[in-house]
């Protein structure tokens, strides 16, 4: 199935206003506010939207843009959409490196860009497992502290700092006091005290160059759901949240209400969704329920973020091994390498919805070229694929990412009537990686 853009005309954008002037942490204020403005889209493409956004950006009638994906392992390792990111902040600005899942939500996990350390006394909830506690948003974690003075920071890799804070959390009738420090600094002290499961934010300007985020209960039982960095300079934020091993219907598992407060507080102009791997390795895989399942959560997405443009990325493939067909995806070296056939499945089915919708799809496996394609990134020599047949090594997701980039600018192209820049594609392997499994 070749990558297309579905063409149709969605009409909604949005303006934001900024608080532009640097405050000392004694006169800290709310950093941005969003506010909505429905206006026709420029062009035809389910991407219009996204597109008109990054065009207004550009003529500095935006200060920011923000891409939004949601998946799977492909995500959680946020070397894919890490690419994404670095490659949309050199063309159109680097506002940040945005929301994350808070904490360390797997062990091993690596992020180029910050470097986040955490103290004992946290609790990492996964909404993947049925028995841990909730609610969950769209981060699918949620980070609880056991003791007082459980504290996690995060400070940017690379030089200049930031300048926007942010915390979400969640209130609880028996919630102690969240400290939020600048370099050390407390800046900000908020009681998460409050009626059960209600969401909270600290939406913070930071002095110029501020270099770390911490954040330190001073009880058990607070709890927080993301955070993140930004920088008060125009250009693209892309906020990336995978949960390893999880199929669409993890939305199910998301709380309705913080999803759409999520939504309403980040205002993306793009949503990526990225799921299918895992439930095209599913041996009890059923092609009429998960159209359906698909199908209701992109309606959710387009009725909770309206001015948002949706990008339905299908699932690049991967194989099992035929010696151990009860394992789902198998990480197995015996037996026959083989693709499952509801690979293909899915794939019609997220390609079909996107179309019924409106919104755009990008087939994934295009860019391998297949099932021998595959086999070919499988043994390529470096190996683009890893032994588990079914994630990359960090060059194979950057060589997908980079495709993802080059379709979206192409069409940006079109949309614009501007050239896309020519610029020197990485082609070697970078430093960072990422452990989590699918």
């Amino acid at each position: 199935m070749a990558a297309s853009i579905v063409f149709l005309l969605v009409g909604c954008t949005r303006a934001t206003t900024d608080s532009a002037e640097s405050r000392t942490p004694d006169e800290l204020i709310p950093a941005r506010v969003s506010t909505q403005v429905v206006r026709q889209a420029a062009g035809q493409s389910g991407l219009a939207s996204f597109f008109y956004d990054l065009q207004r950006l550009q003529a500095g009638q935006l200060d920011h843009v923000r891409i939004l994906q949601l998946g799977d392992s492909h995500t959680a390792g946020d070397v894919f959409s890490g690419y994404l990111r670095s490659r949309f902040q050199e063309r159109f600005g680097d506002a940040g490196r945005g929301l994350m899942p808070p904490g360390y939500t797997y062990r091993g996990l690596r992020q180029a860009e910050v470097r986040v350390t955490q103290s004992g006394g946290w609790v990492i909830h996964n909404s993947l497992r049925a028995s841990d506690p909730g609610p969950f948003g769209i981060s699918g974690f949620v980070a609880t502290s056991s003791y007082s003075g459980a504290s996690m920071a995060v400070s940017p890799v690379a030089p200049g700092g930031f300048d926007i804070a942010r915390v979400n959390y969640l209130y609880s009738t028996s919630g102690g006091p969240l400290k939020v420090l600048l370099d050390g600094r407390i800046a900000k002290v908020v009681s998460t005290a409050g009626p059960a499961n209600r969401p909270g934010t600290l939406d913070l300007s930071a002095p110029s160059g501020t270099q770390t985020l911490e954040i330190i209960a001073d009880a058990p039982g607070v709890r927080i759901t993301s955070w993140g960095i930004e920088r008060r300079h125009p250009g693209v934020l892309f906020d990336s949240f995978g949960v390893s091993g999880a199929t669409v219907d993890i939305f199910d598992h998301w709380d309705p209400l913080l999803v759409q407060w999520d939504l309403k507080q980040l205002r993306p102009s793009l949503i990526i969704v990225a799921y299918g791997t895992n439930e095209a390795f599913k041996f009890d895989f059923n092609a009429i329920t998960y159209k359906q399942v698909f199908a209701q959560v992109l309606k959710s997405l387009k009725r909770m973020a309206p001015q948002a443009s949706i990008l339905v990325v299908g699932p690049p493939g991967g194989q099992r091994s035929s010696s151990n067909r009860k394992r789902s995806p198998s990480t197995g070296s015996s037996g026959q390498w083989e693709t499952p056939e509801s690979v293909t499945e899915v794939r019609y089915i997220q390609h079909d919805t996107a179309v019924a919708f409106g919104d755009a799809y990008w087939d994934w496996a295009s860019v391998l070229g297949g099932t021998r394609g595959f086999n070919r990134w499988m043994y390529s020599d470096p190996p683009l694929v890893r032994s588990d047949h079914i994630h990359f090594t960090v060059l194979g997701y950057e060589t997908s990412a980079k495709a993802l980039f080059n379709f979206l600018m192409d069409g940006y192209a079109m949309a614009t009537g501007q050239a896309r820049p020519k610029t020197a594609d990485r082609t070697q392997p970078s430093t960072g990686s990422s452990e989590v499994t699918n």
